[in-house]
């Protein structure tokens, strides 16, 4: 716990967990863009689609499942060895069930879009589901203790493993198929880096729930809101348009948020360690919460507007003109 003499420390601890987490998130972003910028000229739009509606169902399937254990782990300070073991088994849980649910659910799913192709599709994405599932909960320490250049190297390997993988499949293969395969070295990339980076061990338990979801489930609640925020418009979109329609839409979006998203989402990642360590002094925390918020809207909408303005060039020069 830090008190009010270990302030300055704290500080200047989550600034510089912030300007990582900001680095690492525009490299890995920069590293996505010219993924995107390769494969939209190796691959078509309906291509993205299809792989956008199976992404669509696992999000949904995600969202209504996530337990958000590692949040709450990282609120506790006093995690016991127990409560990270029962984090993870319920993770385990959990990835069983989506995989299970995407497995059998596959035909319900292509029916619901009018596209026989997401079958395969849904049914490979249960192995992702899986293999997220078993990760070693141990790293959530990294952000626990405000280490996010441990966070990053996690997140930039894996990116890179994807990048590599997606892009040499699809210049060979020339299907959406790249996608899945990338996706799925990706996250078999993290499974093997969580447990090489962190000693934790996890081990099956599920008595330490209590806590757990005592402070998970208002998230849980969140989390339906926002996936209703964001992601109905996306249900729909797929349910009465074409393949290559839902895949132009969803290029458009991903890239839209970037300039936004990718500098709000890693800047609150790196407070809320902080805000959790000074959580008892409300006038701190306020003041803390104010200061950031003041912080992030004044650099992230002018990034927005900017590339509102230049959108037109923007496609032509990075994605091509078929799109």
């Amino acid at each position: 716990m830090f008190d009010q003499d270990n302030e300055p420390n704290l500080t200047r601890r989550v600034a510089i967990g912030a300007a990582w987490l900001v680095a690492g998130r525009w490299i890995i972003r920069l590293i996505g863009l010219i993924s995107v910028l390769l494969l939209a000229r190796l691959l078509t739009p309906a291509d993205f689609g299809i792989v956008a509606l199976a992404s669509l169902v696992v999000a949904v399937l995600d969202a209504l499942t996530e337990f958000r254990f590692g949040q709450a782990l990282v609120h506790y300070q006093d995690a016991t060895i127990d409560e990270y073991n029962t984090a993870w088994t319920f993770n385990v849980i959990r990835g069983l069930v989506v995989a299970t649910l995407l497995a059998s659910g596959a035909w319900l799913f292509a029916w619901i879009f009018g596209e026989p192709r997401l079958v395969h599709v849904l049914q490979a994405l249960a192995l992702v589901a899986i293999l997220e599932g078993l990760q070693n909960i141990g790293t959530i320490q990294f952000t626990k203790d405000i280490r996010f250049d441990l966070d990053f190297t996690l997140k930039l390997v894996s990116r890179l493993v994807t990048f590599v993988i997606t892009v040499a499949l699809a210049y060979s293969w020339r299907s959406y198929w790249a996608l899945i395969a990338g996706m799925i070295a990706g996250s078999a990339a993290r499974l093997a880096l969580s447990y090489l980076m962190h000693p934790f061990r996890p081990r099956v338990c599920v008595f330490a729930w209590r806590r757990l979801f005592a402070f998970s489930v208002w998230l849980m609640a969140g989390q339906v809101i926002i996936l209703l925020n964001q992601r109905l418009e996306q249900f729909l979109i797929g349910v009465f348009m074409t393949p290559a329609l839902v895949g132009i839409y969803n290029v458009a979006y991903e890239v839209a948020a970037m300039a936004t998203g990718e500098l709000v989402v890693p800047a609150v990642s790196a407070l809320f360690p902080g805000f959790s360590q000074i959580a008892s002094d409300k006038v701190r925390l306020r003041k803390a919460y104010e200061k950031s918020v003041q912080v992030v809207v004044a650099i992230g909408t002018p990034l927005g507007i900017g590339l509102a303005l230049v959108s037109s060039e923007f496609v032509v020069i990075v994605l091509g003109p078929k799109w």
